[in-house]
């Protein structure tokens, strides 16, 4: 059968192998169905990982190209069968390129308990009773409860600029982030949340502005008890930047620590997924390196 031909009634079967399957006929360049090999398959996919298209692209692409192939041996317009088009596709799995994702690193215990620590050992040398002195104290107080939630909940650094007052759940000393899973503090680090909180004497007239209030908030200014502007991911980063000892150390790594924490501990990848707020198995691993 004319190939022209050929993929047109596929497409108008499978239209959504249209852009591979129109890919793959200029790959063999035939021009007739009989003309196709099964071999071309493998030949197809080391093209395509050759030229740099992207995991996805080629496992979308090779997909496309393998239901056309089979449709041919089932149409009986191929001039293979169905054992060797079997072979072939046995024979892409030696070539495809891998879409295992690499293993995160996280830092070591020793690490973030010393930067904890740089944390509560940072305390202001300007007395409380001025201006600047106040400010500086709640700046103390607010950066160890954001290293001490980093460390405990494995909430990611968007999440934890976006929490807010009524996310708190004081009875059970948990959060529910963004995505709506529970986020579990610790003792240390549901304390230093507390006693941050109750160091800023939010405005007492707005109730409703203090339940939607950020949990984190700026502190460069005289007037942050009535703004309570909320933190960007940036300032988290360089809260941790300057407390750290080491620069592989970041606020996401902070998640990976928790994550391979917990997996270790537990070798639940399906418990472990809920408490990061991850959909995919494969990604859980990677905290395990697995």
């Amino acid at each position: 059968m004319d190939m022209a031909l050929a993929v047109e009634a596929h497409n108008e079967a499978a239209p959504w192998t249209r852009i591979g399957v129109a890919r793959f006929a200029v790959y063999c360049g035939a021009e007739d169905t009989r003309e196709v090999r099964a071999r071309d398959a493998v030949g197809y996919l080391e093209t395509l990982a050759a030229e740099g298209y992207t995991v996805l692209t080629i496992r979308h692409y090779r997909n496309s190209a393998n239901a056309f192939l089979r449709w041919l041996v089932e149409e009986g317009l191929a001039s293979f069968d169905a054992e060797a088009l079997s072979e072939a596709f046995e024979a892409q799995a030696l070539v495809a390129p891998s879409n295992a994702l690499a293993k995160m690193e996280g830092p070591e215990e020793a690490e973030v308990r010393r930067l904890v620590q740089a944390a509560y050992a940072a305390r202001p040398d300007v007395p409380e009773g001025t201006v600047a002195g106040r400010l500086r104290q709640l700046v103390y107080l607010r950066n160890i409860a954001i290293v001490e939630t980093l460390r405990a909940t494995g909430i990611r650094t968007s999440e934890l600029v976006k929490l807010q007052r009524c996310d708190l759940d004081e009875e059970r000393q948990a959060a529910e982030a963004p995505d709506g899973r529970v986020l579990y503090f610790d003792l240390e680090s549901w304390g230093a949340v507390a006693r941050y909180l109750s160091a800023r004497n939010d405005p007492v007239d707005c109730p409703l502005l203090v339940w939607r209030a950020p949990v984190f908030v700026r502190h460069d200014s005289v007037q942050v008890s009535a703004e309570l502007r909320p933190l960007h991911r940036r300032h988290i980063s360089r809260i941790v930047q300057g407390l750290r000892e080491t620069e592989g150390l970041t606020a996401r790594s902070f998640r990976v620590r928790f994550g391979r924490s917990v997996l270790e501990a537990t070798r639940d990848e399906r418990g472990t997924a809920a408490l990061l707020g991850l959909g995919q198995m494969k990604s859980v691993r990677r905290y395990g390196g697995q």
